[in-house]
């Protein structure tokens, strides 16, 4: 079999994943789209496999090493959005049992994942509200830029997130961590990427107060936090 069929099959295999509950979320096909030009896929394999995926099924892989790695890459697809449904896990199980892996097994990848995803989306969201700040008076001058792309090289950024982000950002809201470190880390950040250029746009700061009253600082403590001047 030839590395392009193995390509085939995999990405065959995770579309059904992701097609599991019955629809593509906007995060799937952004995902699919990234894994597909990556194995070097065409344009039309790629829309022939979306376009069919309710008529296709799982393929199960010649050897025990190739079937693991294709479990990983079906839970990878699976946990895109950070969440588990039901229809979907129950499909995993079924290719699972096809391939003679155990659900305990099986179990024990999810949990590696989710961990490694919910890093992701923490990332994803601390790029997000850099950006918003960023382009809040805009235009994004050189030293923003830097910032920014210094941000996503230390986030481990996937270019669909960075693109997802740049095609969205007029209609993003900022987003609040759920941790309390997490919250005034973020909330430094997002004054660091507002004084970077030497100015202190109006824009700018209404979204770093706005940040700021969300995590429940007033305007007094936000301003407390001008004279923090680390990095991400």
């Amino acid at each position: 079999m030839t590395p392009k069929e193995k390509h085939l099959i995999t990405f065959q295999n995770i579309s059904i994943m992701a097609h599991a509950d019955g629809e593509f979320r906007e995060e799937e096909i952004r995902l699919l789209a990234e894994m597909a030009r990556g194995m070097g896929l065409s344009q039309d394999e790629f829309g022939e496999i979306i376009e069919n995926v309710d008529k296709l099924d799982f393929i199960v892989p010649e050897d025990e090493e190739e079937c693991e790695h294709e479990l990983r890459m079906v839970v990878l697809t699976m946990i895109t959005d950070g969440e588990i449904d039901p229809r979907e896990y129950k499909s995993l199980l079924r290719f699972a049992k096809q391939m003679n892996i155990s659900k305990e097994y099986v179990d024990k990848v999810i949990d590696f994942y989710l961990h490694k995803q919910k890093e992701r989306l923490q990332n994803l969201a601390v790029f997000h509200n850099l950006y918003l700040v960023a382009i809040a008076d805009g235009e994004i001058d050189d030293k923003e830029e830097a910032l920014l792309l210094e941000a996503a090289e230390t986030l481990g950024m996937m270019q669909s997130d960075l693109d997802y982000v740049y095609e969205n950002a007029a209609n993003l809201e900022l987003i609040i961590p759920e941790d309390e470190d997490e919250m005034e880390q973020s909330l430094r950040n997002l004054i660091y990427m507002m004084i970077i250029d030497g100015d202190i746009d109006d824009r700018e700061y209404k979204i770093c107060l706005s940040f700021a009253e969300s995590i429940g600082y007033g305007e007094e403590k936000m301003l407390q936090s001008f004279e923090w001047s680390g990095a991400l």
